[in-house]
């Protein structure tokens, strides 16, 4: 983001505690982000754990198939 904004995440009851209190000290201004999801919060250890041990016995290869990055189109 910015010099002077702070992100919060977690659950929702939580976060609508927070917008309260921050209306309440007045001049605080909240935004909710639309994001697909908790990605980079602790909020998706579970799923990530879940994921790691699905994947774990997966064998990995080369692709058979090109792959094109999104990045810069390689």
């Amino acid at each position: 983001l910015c010099p002077g904004n702070t992100v919060a995440s977690g659950v929702l009851p939580a976060l609508d505690r927070l917008e309260q209190l921050c209306q309440e000290k007045g001049g605080i201004r909240t935004a909710r982000l639309a994001v697909a999801g908790a990605f980079h919060t602790d909020l998706m250890k579970p799923a990530d754990l879940a994921l790691e041990q699905a994947l774990a016995g997966v064998p990995i290869h080369q692709p058979r198939v090109p792959v094109w990055s999104n990045v810069d189109a390689k």
